[in-house]
């Protein structure tokens, strides 16, 4: 079972990312509103294997989330995720070391799959039609 976390201060977002992961019995999804209780959650408990983030969030945005993980939590394969289609900024992510960056559209769910489980193919079919 792959034990993921999400980071999503959108109660709807995130309730439908996690039916639609835990539909699978291959996933377990955690969801957290925002960074902090995400970080205190991080701190007492066993680590996911996957996090999902939200790149706009309420206080601790998404960036400063991922830079404090990435640095204290070298095992958990990090995910940015957001809605902004702005090229500047996904060439500033890939400039920060994010390499796995999803945009929330009619693909999000089947391209966090492609990216969870390193199915490069199934993302150039996403992207390629």
């Amino acid at each position: 079972m792959k034990r993921i976390s999400l980071v999503e201060d959108d109660e709807v977002y995130a309730d439908f990312l996690k039916k639609t992961f835990e539909k699978d019995e291959k996933y377990k999804v955690e969801v957290f509103g925002n960074a902090e209780d995400c970080l205190l959650e991080l701190e007492s408990k066993i680590n996911p294997q996957i996090l999902i983030i939200d790149y706009f969030l309420p206080g601790m945005n998404g960036i400063d989330l991922y830079e404090r993980i990435r640095k204290s939590y070298r095992n958990i394969r990090l995910i940015m995720l957001s809605s902004n289609t702005d090229v500047s900024l996904v060439v500033d992510l890939v400039r920060q070391g994010i390499r796995n960056y999803v945009i929330k559209d009619e693909n999000v769910v089947d391209s966090l799959i492609a990216v969870i489980e390193e199915n490069d193919d199934l993302l150039i079919d996403l992207y390629s039609e």
